[in-house]
């Protein structure tokens, strides 16, 4: 628990441990759907095409240590 300072006069404080009071519903996002759905699909799409980059380089760099390899003896 983390002490969130002293008492206020006449009003009590919430506990961080509290469970929310009923009825409460967290509040909306600022964001339209649309547009975390297009972030998710960019998001998406970034993650994919970074992964083909590295796996392509890494698969290059051992086939140019290999052909070092291979020439050096």
């Amino acid at each position: 628990m983390v002490w969130l300072g002293p008492p206020s006069r006449g009003v009590p404080r919430p506990r961080l441990h509290d469970p929310p009071y009923p009825g409460y519903r967290q509040p909306e996002p600022k964001v339209p759907l649309k547009d975390r759905e297009r972030q998710a699909r960019r998001d998406w799409v970034l993650m994919r095409v970074g992964t083909v980059v590295l796996v392509l380089t890494a698969a290059t760099f051992l086939v140019l240590i290999c052909v070092l390899i291979a020439t050096h003896i």
